[in-house]
C-alpha cells in the first residue's frame, strides 16, 4: 500500500501543479481581454457612440462586442479561480495522503518491532 499511496500522492501533486499552471494561463488570457477591451471593460463607450452593435469607427468596439468581451473576461476569471481552488484542494489531498502513509508506516514499524520482541 505504501508504494501505491505514494504514487497516487505524486500524481495528485502533478495534477495540482498542472491546474495551477492552467489557472495562470487563464489569468493571462483574462488580462489580455482587459487590455483588448481598453476603456470598454467598465461597460462605458467613449467618443459618443450610439450603443448599437456596430463599431463606432474602424478599429473601435461597438456595444455588443464590448459586452461579449466583458462576458469572456469574466468567464476566464471564474475558470481561473476554479482551477486555482481545485489545484489547492488536490495539493491538500496529496499532503493528507502522504501523512496517512507516514502514519501507517510508523504503525507497521512498531508492529514489526513488537512481533520480533514477543517472538524471542
Amino acid at each position: 500500500m505504501d508504494a501505491t499511496a505514494q504514487l497516487i500522492a505524486a500524481e495528485l501533486t502533478r495534477c495540482a501543479d498542472q491546474l495551477a499552471g492552467t489557472a495562470r494561463q487563464l489569468t493571462g488570457l483574462r488580462d489580455d481581454a482587459d487590455r483588448g477591451l481598453g476603456g470598454y471593460a467598465d461597460g462605458g463607450l467613449s467618443g459618443g457612440a450610439d450603443g448599437g452593435p456596430q463599431a463606432t469607427s474602424a478599429g473601435r468596439l461597438g456595444a455588443l462586442t464590448a459586452a461579449l468581451g466583458r462576458q469572456w473576461r469574466d468567464a476566464l476569471a471564474q475558470r481561473a479561480a476554479e482551477a486555482d481552488d481545485t489545484g489547492r484542494r488536490l495539493a491538500d489531498t496529496a499532503a493528507g495522503l502522504r501523512s496517512v502513509v507516514g502514519a501507517y508506516r510508523d504503525v507497521d514499524v512498531t508492529a514489526r518491532r513488537r512481533q520480533s520482541t514477543e517472538g524471542s
